[in-house]
């Protein structure tokens, strides 16, 4: 009978340990799978900013050829009229 228990026992603290080294194993896991998150999310902020700064470039750089567009429109126009006087 108390070797009946013994054993019962022994195997209750197996059963505890492989679970120990389960929950371990599952908390490493999802640490790993986290830090991966944690990575692609840096990725696509990074992709954001970049393709942000892109747009901003881009944006500027219409608006430079739209005044410079502009101003020789505009200098057109006077000497058009400078000579029509």
């Amino acid at each position: 009978m108390i070797e009946s228990i013994q054993e019962k026992l022994n195997i209750f603290k197996t059963q505890l340990n492989l679970q120990s080294m389960m929950n371990t194993d599952l908390n490493r896991q999802r640490a790993d799978v986290e830090s991966q998150i944690d990575d692609q999310i840096k990725e696509a902020q990074a992709e954001i900013e970049i393709n942000w700064h892109r747009q901003q470039q881009k944006k500027e750089y219409y608006r430079c050829i739209g005044v410079h567009y502009a101003s020789f429109t505009l200098a057109n126009s006077i000497k058009r009229e400078q000579e029509k006087n």
